[in-house]
């Protein structure tokens, strides 16, 4: 009776528990590299570091301005896409984790009896 509720248990919400920690475990790791907010802020300069443009026009203030806040995205573009990268390259080992541990889950109540029956044909 006991192994029956313990089989229910295991299958059910056990399950569906394994589950959930798998989720959880990719979405915390997807939002530990704030993943979605680095895609929102792809353009954004670097450190906010930005030249302000002058009042008035000089072609070479405007131009060195305008190539200060270029290379700034540029830089800012780059670090950010290199952290999505590894942030879902991460995702994506959590999710083939998830994915194991959820089926070692599924199989692990059939170890001990293999066990038994290995132990039993070893000893004879």
């Amino acid at each position: 009776m006991l192994s029956i509720l313990y089989l229910y248990w295991h299958y059910s919400l056990g399950a569906k528990q394994v589950a959930r920690d798998g989720l959880r475990l990719i979405f915390g790791i997807f939002n530990f590299f704030s993943i979605s907010h680095l895609f929102r802020t792809l353009l954004y300069p670097w450190h906010q570091y930005s030249d302000q443009y002058k009042s008035g026009f000089d072609l070479g203030v405007f131009l060195w301005a305008l190539s200060g806040n270029m290379i700034s995205r540029g830089l800012g573009a780059i670090v950010r896409t290199i952290t999505i990268f590894i942030g879902l390259f991460f995702s994506a080992c959590a999710f083939a984790f998830a994915v194991f541990c959820f089926f070692l889950w599924l199989i692990l109540p059939l170890a001990i009896p293999t066990a038994i029956i290995l132990g039993i044909i070893i000893i004879f």
